[in-house]
């Protein structure tokens, strides 16, 4: 198994991604200098180079970096502490004759031991696409679970079948008797560790009958419990746990705190299986270039003092 995170996100073509990045990356950092768990004291920059933001923290930028005519910038933030290094990374890339304005999260751990460690996925991944709108190239991927209504049923059912899909699925059917955005903010505490790599919905009977019957799977998720649909989705693939694995309505109930948010294990859990496909499914060829040009620019950078 491939070890940490990546996603993969494309923004509209009116989009200028290295515009969002530069946003989204200062606006999360400076949620992180008034986390007081954090070490970050100071959170300017304003050119390539390595920058210190703390005692433990580092960034190192590369920006205005051009490979065939790509527009494109690199951040990449790392803190030290007890648990172990950890680093969070953002490139995105503005290709001009390509119409594709996409970006790439990705997110280390080293353990005290020096082997790799699960790191959590950056509330920055989260920030971004409640910002900007964003797909996996052919489906939309959303920060928060979406309660769907049933004449939305057909729409998702196109999305699970799509061959272009790169992204998980994950099918929450509503506990009867519970409003639908109650059962939304419940599943909302699922998808923390798997913002960018999976899409959650919720949904009603009525929706759930609609698309299990244009899949052709009777059973597909029951009220209460919730399934992940991992790329390709297609007739019979449904019956591999492995690949779409069920989380059962008894699993959710134990799991289930008295505050209506899940355990840390669960979200865990579930996020096992869309991080390493989405780690796995690697970068389109362009994009892997582009980032690799902007890794050994990083390499050659040295430290940056603050003006």
């Amino acid at each position: 198994m491939v070890a940490g995170y990546r996603a993969v996100l494309h923004l509209d073509v009116d989009s200028d991604a290295t515009a969002v990045a530069d946003v989204q990356f200062r606006a999360w950092v400076d949620k992180l200098s008034r986390d007081r768990r954090k070490t970050v004291g100071r959170i300017e920059w304003d050119r390539s180079g390595v920058y210190v933001l703390g005692p433990h923290s580092t960034l190192t930028v590369v920006e205005d970096h051009a490979v065939g005519g790509v527009h494109s910038l690199l951040l990449e933030y790392v803190e030290s502490n007890d648990a172990g290094v950890w680093t969070t990374r953002l490139c995105a890339s503005a290709d001009p004759f390509d119409a594709r304005q996409m970006l790439v999260f990705e997110g280390d751990g080293v353990g005290p031991d020096g082997e790799p460690a699960e790191p959590a996925t950056a509330r920055l991944v989260r920030d971004t696409l409640r910002a900007v709108a964003a797909t996996d190239g052919a489906v939309p991927v959303f920060s928060d679970p979406v309660a769907l209504e049933p004449a939305e049923a057909d729409w998702l059912a196109d999305i699970i079948e799509s061959d272009r899909r790169v992204t998980c699925i994950a099918l929450a059917p509503v506990v009867p008797g519970v409003p639908i955005e109650r059962w939304r903010a419940i599943i909302n505490s699922l998808t923390r560790d798997s913002w960018g790599c999976a899409s959650f919905f919720v949904l009603d009977q009525e929706a759930t009958r609609v698309i299990a019957s244009r899949l052709g799977v009777a059973g597909l998720a029951r009220p209460g419990s919730l399934r992940l649909l991992t790329p390709p989705a297609g007739a019979g693939s449904w019956g591999d746990d492995r690949r779409h694995p069920v989380f059962g309505v008894d699993v959710l109930s134990r799991e289930l705190g008295e505050n209506g948010r899940f355990s840390e294990d669960l979200v865990r859990r579930v996020s096992e299986v869309p991080r390493r496909y989405s780690r796995e499914v690697g970068l389109p060829h362009g994009l892997a270039v582009t980032f690799d040009s902007l890794r050994r620019e990083r390499d050659r950078l040295t430290y940056t003092p603050l003006s």
